[in-house]
């Protein structure tokens, strides 16, 4: 290996938007890829460009911009011939061919124009702290476009940067100098920038460039890849180079300032023919749309506001000075009979129970209900469930430990005391539960726990976990949890569960409870044995306790509470919302068609464990609690939406 092939180059994209009043609103969102190829040849004893060029220009064909570190100017002629769609522009050291490397960006010219060009340098010094002997002969080069969209005529200023891997002095100075070039030419507009920083996101080098004034770090980027082909690197990767740096490091991120959104955004898994990684690098890929071209939306969606709408709105219980929340529903197989479980407090108290004839119009009074449901610690949730002999069931639960049950064999007209499953416990107990495909009576349960309530007289660990656990009885009994994932970075809960239309695959909503990132999803294959490492989704699915449906139509309909991260903004914050698209939006991490705000909560975000149920005729009722009225106590209200309300 030579010094040049140890030293990793450090490089940088950097993307701004200027944008004003006439601004197009139509404008559709960019879609970013930042990619260092690895420019050496022959590693290993084999051709690695030839083998890995077509899986690194399907990757990039993703993309309508596109920012390349470490590539040969002979490996751009090669992407220039294979990618007829783009143009590329790029600058390099020395000669740009085997003797030099090329910082390109690309564009994709059937949407894009470029309209001015250029280059600049940094760090120059060889006096710099940090930097000694024949690294400081290796200068920092950036080629720049001013780019232009075809139809909306917005534009944003591209830069792609490469700096080399000195230490993290040399670097952070480096830093500074590229923020205050953005200080200088951003003038005003605000700013997106992406790239291979070779450090993590809190060492000195890229805290020097988020560190000026308005220049924020986006939501963090993840990986999504199979972890078996690189046993070395954690979920949070995108490089798994040299040893002389820890392997397992996210060193590829996105920033940005305020004025533009992030829709989505991912860490993609890009194999060869023969099932090797195109590089040492994941690329990152990014779906951003400036404010101004959003409107007030930064979701990307479609928005709809049911909140003043009291025609849809059936209150189902409602008591002065108490606080009444976190309902679930259940319909029953006549498709008009549905009943409600809610606490009598916040998330424990004793569970209340009604019940609706008519699918949801008109509730009961407080129905009766076994003694000891006045002992509940924790959030209720109730299922349908049929064993293998077709017996029907009802099984609610009760979490906190140890995790109870009660069960009713009449369609809810009598049930059980709650009774003790198993020598462990969780919070929201049984979040989700999800029947096996072609195994009648066979269900798995998904739920998480934070160490306090998993066993007797635990303790908060500081890690997040999340539980499966199986019956083969149609819910009567159930083994012991398995953990499916565990973090202490990335506090995933309140699992979510849907089908694939096909029935072959298990998607998994997540909160993300440090509000550090937005929500996750993961994904099964098997029935819930393995799972996909968890990514993030898109701004329009982040918030807590998903629960999904099918409308008639073949969407998917999932309400939930509207939380996004600390570092982004929501116009529906804290509010009871739903969002509509479909599972393979979910799956390819698509913002969706269209995001509800189904009820304005008017104190914090203390609303919204929601139920959903879609009737025979398509008409979705879907059910919480929320701080509905000013100043008043929270209660248990639904609305009603008609199946051709949602086009």
């Amino acid at each position: 290996m030579t010094l040049r092939a140890f030293f990793t180059i450090w490089t940088v994209c950097l993307i701004i938007i200027p944008w004003s009043l006439g601004m197009a609103a139509d404008n559709e969102p960019m879609e970013v890829i930042s990619y260092n190829i690895r420019y050496q040849n022959n590693q290993d004893g084999e051709d690695r460009w030839a083998n890995r060029r077509a899986a690194v220009a399907q990757t990039l064909r993703a993309a309508d911009i596109v920012g390349l570190q470490e590539v040969l100017g002979t490996q751009l002629d090669d992407l220039k011939a294979d990618l007829k769609e783009f143009e590329f522009y790029g600058v390099g050291r020395d000669d740009g061919k085997d003797g030099g490397e090329m910082v390109p960006i690309g564009i994709r010219t059937q949407r894009w124009e470029a309209t001015d060009r250029g280059t600049f340098w940094l760090s120059e010094s060889p006096d710099q702290p940090g930097v000694k002997g024949w690294d400081a002969a290796l200068p920092r080069i950036a080629s720049w476009l001013r780019v232009r969209h075809r139809k909306s005529n917005e534009q944003w200023l591209v830069i792609n940067t490469h700096f080399d891997h000195r230490g993290p002095q040399a670097r952070t100075q480096s830093g500074k100098l590229l923020r205050n070039w953005i200080a200088q030419n951003a003038k005003g507009a605000p700013v997106v920038l992406m790239g291979d920083f070779n450090a993590k996101q809190n060492d000195p080098p890229v805290q020097a460039m988020i560190s000026g004034d308005g220049v924020l770090t986006a939501p963090p980027l993840r990986v999504a890849r199979d972890d078996s082909a690189q046993p070395d690197s954690g979920p949070e990767s995108t490089w798994n180079g040299f040893k002389s740096i820890t392997p397992g490091q996210r060193i590829d991120h996105i920033l940005l300032t305020g004025g533009i959104q992030v829709q989505s955004f991912t860490t993609l898994d890009p194999r060869t023919a023969t099932d090797r990684f195109a590089s040492d690098h994941l690329p990152i890929r990014a779906t951003l749309v400036s404010t101004a071209a959003a409107g007030a939306n930064p979701l990307g969606v479609r928005m709809l506001d049911f909140d003043a709408d009291a025609a849809r709105q059936i209150v189902i219980d409602r008591e002065a000075g108490q606080y009444l929340g976190h309902p679930t529903t259940v319909l029953l197989e006549d498709g008009r009979t549905m009943i409600c479980v809610y606490p009598k407090g916040h998330g424990r108290g004793a569970i209340l129970m009604k019940r609706s004839e008519d699918g949801g119009k008109t509730w009961s009074e407080r129905l009766p209900t076994p003694e000891n449901w006045a002992t509940s610690l924790e959030t209720p949730t109730i299922y349908r469930t049929l064993d293998a002999n077709g017996k029907k069931r009802l099984i609610m639960f009760s979490g906190l430990y140890p995790i109870r049950m009660a069960v009713s064999e009449d369609d809810g007209r009598s049930w059980t005391p709650l009774n003790k499953i198993g020598d462990y416990g969780g919070i929201v107990a049984m979040g989700s539960l999800v029947a096996l495909r072609d195994r009648p009576g066979h269900y798995m349960a998904l739920f998480h726990d934070d160490g306090r309530f998993i066993v007797s007289g635990g303790k908060v660990t500081g890690e997040m976990t999340l539980f499966k656990n199986f019956s083969s009885d149609g819910g009567l009994t159930w083994s012991a949890p398995e953990a499916i994932y565990a973090s202490r970075q990335r506090h995933l809960c309140e699992p979510g569960a849907v089908r694939s239309p096909d029935g072959q695959v298990i998607a998994v909503l997540l909160r993300e409870n440090r509000r550090q990132e937005f929500s996750h999803i993961i994904f099964s294959k098997d029935e819930g044995q393995t799972w996909s490492p968890p990514r993030s989704m898109p701004a329009s699915l982040s918030g807590d306790r998903h629960t999904a449906k099918y409308l008639k139509d073949g969407r998917l309909f999932i309400s939930f509470r509207d939380v996004p991260p600390k570092s982004a903004t929501s116009p529906t914050a804290g509010d009871w919302v739903a969002w509509v698209g479909t599972f393979d939006d979910l799956v390819e991490n698509r913002p969706g068609q269209l995001r509800i705000r189904l009820k304005d909560n008017r104190k914090g975000s203390d609303c919204a464990y929601p139920g959903v149920e879609v009737l025979p005729d398509g008409t979705v009722v879907t059910t919480t609690y929320g701080h509905w009225d000013e100043g008043q106590s929270p209660y248990i209200l639904s609305v009603r939406i008609g199946p051709d309300e949602l086009k």
